[in-house]
């Protein structure tokens, strides 16, 4: 049963506030989404180097823009029974093109989108040469995003690829102050052993 963007958000709610992990399947399209439903997991979420390598087989090199992704989430969310959340990379732009992105996210039965701090075009958050924008900016987007969300229920992520850039501490700093400036979930992105696990955790 397809779920409506209400009962979508109200399921993710209620996976992120119960005790322990939420083991998300990672679909790039309507029959990988079908499997991975199918397998039971109890969130969906859409990867945008996934959407990269079957839609134009090539890299996550910030190569795919805000309608293919757009099109690609509502396909999946149109084929499972469980809260979906999406890659919106970097909102596809400025503060401007991040509030449009999300707007049009939240217009659909998408549960959740995660919004990075990376320079655009991005990379994939497991490739190296990645760079990130300033704390600040980066807040700008989160504060433009949790705006042009306001009353739809979609839950926004902040996601942060500084621990490749500027090490642990700066990301626990940047993903903490994203919680400030309107963010409802972090996701701090690529850390490197159990050590580094427990601290964002912590």
């Amino acid at each position: 049963m397809t779920l409506s963007a209400a009962q979508a958000r109200a399921r993710f709610d209620e996976l992120t506030a119960a005790p322990g992990c939420v083991l998300a399947g990672s679909a790039y399209d309507g029959i990988s989404a079908a499997v991975l439903d199918e397998a039971g997991y109890p969130c969906i979420t859409v990867s945008g180097a996934g959407v990269s390598a079957s839609r134009l087989g090539l890299p996550d090199l910030g190569l795919i823009a805000l309608p293919e992704m757009l099109d690609a989430a509502r396909m999946i969310a149109a084929r499972v029974s469980v809260p979906v959340i999406a890659d919106v990379d970097t909102g596809f732009g400025n503060e401007l093109n991040t509030a449009r992105t999300i707007a049009e996210f939240a217009a659909t039965t998408i549960a959740a989108v995660h919004l990075e701090d990376q320079v655009f075009p991005k990379r994939c958050g497991h490739l190296t040469g990645k760079q990130v924008i300033d704390t600040d900016d980066f807040l700008h987007k989160i504060r433009a995003a949790d705006l042009a969300r306001a009353g739809t229920g979609m839950r926004l992520i902040a996601r942060t690829d500084s621990i490749a850039v500027h090490g642990i501490d700066d990301a626990i700093d940047r993903a903490n102050r994203s919680l400030d400036a309107g963010a409802d979930i972090v996701f701090v992105e690529a850390p490197t052993g159990h050590a580094q696990v427990e601290r964002i955790g912590a």
